[in-house]
């Protein structure tokens, strides 16, 4: 819902707003941070579950896309925001180096620094973490801002691909990403998974649902 919620964010504000393209994307990373403030401030705050926190989050923010949309899909007419869906570089779609560039990029963090392993100690054991010197809930800010902000990007991203922004879009994307993710070897207890495992989730997911519309199964078997 966040990712919608982004995508119809960008597309009023260059399109009501006369915000060009860049300002635009700044502006809805921005607000998508603060959301993942507002999550974090759930779970480390109020003491709601991870789960159940983003579950409320997806509730609030799918309304307040439908609410500043008016439930229409707002168009796209900048021709940097269009493009952003649709150009290509050395034959690959643009999306894909920024997915590519993504991964890695998150693959190191979680992998090589310290950030990554406090990541790893706190989804473990936060207490364990805490006594170990380490501030859980800083970490847990971090972590929540950072997606924000990487739905922010997704969202935009979506909405340059359809041209349009969707109060609708993503519909039930979490349960696949939900799945994705869990075989892709990551717990939801939390201490165990890592990019490569999660990318050979989506791989697989997405093989899956394509596979079965290559072959004629409606959309409400799938």
């Amino acid at each position: 819902s966040l990712a919608a919620f982004s995508g119809v964010v960008a597309a009023l504000l260059v399109k009501n707003m006369g915000f060009n393209f860049w300002l635009a994307l700044i502006f809805t990373i921005v607000i998508a941070v603060l959301v993942g403030v507002f999550n974090a401030w759930m779970v480390t705050g109020i003491k709601l579950d991870p789960f159940i926190a983003t579950l409320v989050s997806q509730a609030i923010f799918r309304g307040f896309a439908y609410i500043i949309s008016n439930g229409k899909a707002v168009p796209i007419s900048d021709k940097t925001f269009i493009k952003l869906g649709n150009a290509r570089f050395l034959t690959i779609p643009l999306t894909v180096w920024i997915l590519i560039i993504a991964y890695v990029i998150f693959g190191f963090i979680l992998a090589k620094t310290k950030f990554g392993r406090s990541v790893y100690a706190i989804g473990g054991n936060k207490e364990a973490a805490r006594l170990a010197g380490l501030n859980p809930n800083r970490i847990i800010y971090t972590c929540f801002m950072m997606m924000g902000a990487l739905c922010a990007v997704g969202g935009v991203i979506l909405a340059a691909r359809m041209n349009s922004g969707q109060p609708s879009a993503c519909v039930n994307l979490e349960f696949d990403s939900i799945t994705a993710v869990i075989l892709g070897g990551v717990s939801f207890t939390g201490g165990v998974g890592n990019i490569g495992g999660t990318v050979l989730g989506v791989f697989l997911i997405q093989s899956f649902n394509t596979g079965l519309t290559m072959v004629g199964v409606q959309s409400f078997w799938q």
